[in-house]
């Protein structure tokens, strides 16, 4: 009966004579990365950080986008997510003088690194050395917004959602208007919330985000006596070391 159907409906006929496009051939990334996601293993984490780490470190070569994300998902401790960031970071010292621009690609891995370590394992150290080496891991200070947004709802503590708005403006000053979009999403979360922990840190919230458009103005008209220093250095606890 299906045969019959088949054979009688012209259009199942002709398309079944065309030969298969490119993309009926190849899984699109969502797919590939779910098929990929399903054969991970924690215990696996070494054997693909060896495999990484010998082409990077040796041969000056480059992270590739399916192997970083294997590596991401596989961390289970916090052992594993310096150790990845630290590959990152010589990707980037190799990538160096080319024209690459992998920034799409690489904020998914610092945003699954953030997910995984703060909500997953309880520890917000990955995010806090992310955010407090924005030059070195090359982050734009708008990945703050994104990374509150995304982190807030699912629970991250309020002190380091504010912490992360902190150290973008620490680094790039009050004048960045990452920064200031930062400070919004901190604000936006707490207010969605409405969690009573978070009103201490609402509060400071607002109160340095209204200090930052003082700031911000004073600047604007030449009046540098309360800019914000647009760099500063990063406190050590926030630096990334090998555990």
């Amino acid at each position: 009966m299906l045969l019959q159907r088949f054979s009688t409906n012209p259009h199942l006929a002709s398309r079944s004579l065309k030969p298969c496009s490119r993309h009926d051939q190849v899984l699109s990334h969502s797919r590939r990365l779910n098929a990929l996601k399903r054969v991970i293993e924690p215990a696996y984490f070494q054997d693909i950080f060896d495999g990484a780490a010998d082409r990077i470190f040796n041969d000056s070569g480059f992270l590739k986008r399916e192997e970083t994300m294997l590596l991401v998902e596989s961390v289970s401790s916090m052992e594993h997510v310096f150790k990845s960031l630290e590959l990152i970071v010589r990707h980037l010292e190799n990538r160096a003088g080319t024209d690459i621009n992998d920034w799409h690609h690489r904020k998914k891995y610092y945003m699954r690194l953030c997910e995984l370590t703060a909500i997953k394992l309880g520890r917000p150290e990955a995010v806090l050395a992310l955010f407090g080496n924005l030059q070195r891991f090359q982050i734009s200070t708008y990945f703050g917004k994104e990374a509150i947004l995304k982190l807030g709802p699912q629970g991250l503590n309020p002190a380091v959602l504010l912490r992360i708005a902190e150290l973008c403006k620490m680094q790039r000053g009050p004048s960045d208007k990452g920064v200031r979009t930062a400070y919004s999403a901190v604000i936006y979360v707490l207010q969605s919330r409405a969690l009573p922990g978070d009103t201490e840190i609402l509060a400071k919230a607002q109160a340095d985000q209204k200090a930052l458009r003082t700031a911000t103005v004073k600047v604007g008209t030449g009046d540098a006596s309360q800019m914000i220093p647009a760099s500063t250095s990063v406190p050590a606890a926030t630096s990334v070391a090998m555990t």
